[in-house]
């Protein structure tokens, strides 16, 4: 893939990628590359998109990382550098927002029968963890136990 090397730079300050040449009336050397797509930038090479926090691996270590790229912070367009990790794909899992359809908008916190539960995936399966009256208990719990069963990935 050294014709990735000729044809992007990588700015690990600010995650951004820069076409080195010109690309007809898409795109002029200087000019940013990619396209936001469902929430990641993704380049289009040859026909082919990459997805750009993969691309980062291969212009910085020259090979594509086997596995998933996690985003430190959860927020799939930065990719800069130190925010980027390799994960498997329950690492990457583990290390995401409480999902859209969550109405308290807590991770691993749901309310049944007038408490608040917190639950974790622990291999793929529910784990229970405790119940509780007030929410801020609960999702100090719930970050408690993502710590403890994720680790870096919490």
């Amino acid at each position: 893939m050294n014709e990735i090397h000729d044809l992007l730079r990588y700015d690990p300050e600010s995650g951004n990628f820069y076409w080195k040449l010109n690309r007809g009336r898409l795109a002029k050397a200087g000019d940013v590359a990619g396209t936001l797509v469902d929430g990641y930038i993704k380049i289009k090479i040859k026909g082919k998109l990459y997805a750009a926090h993969r691309l980062v691996f291969l212009l910085e270590d020259g090979v594509f990382p086997e596995g998933d790229v996690d985003h430190k912070n959860k927020i799939k367009y930065d990719n800069r550098r130190v925010n980027l990790r390799k994960a498997t794909r329950r690492q990457n899992l583990q290390n995401t927002p409480a999902r859209s359809n969550n109405k308290l908008g807590v991770k691993n916190v749901d309310f049944k029968k007038d408490r608040y539960r917190v639950v974790l995936r622990i291999d793929g399966k529910p784990k229970y963890i405790g119940s509780y009256e007030e929410l801020e208990l609960a999702t100090l719990v719930a970050e408690e136990a993502r710590s403890k069963y994720y680790g870096e990935f919490a």
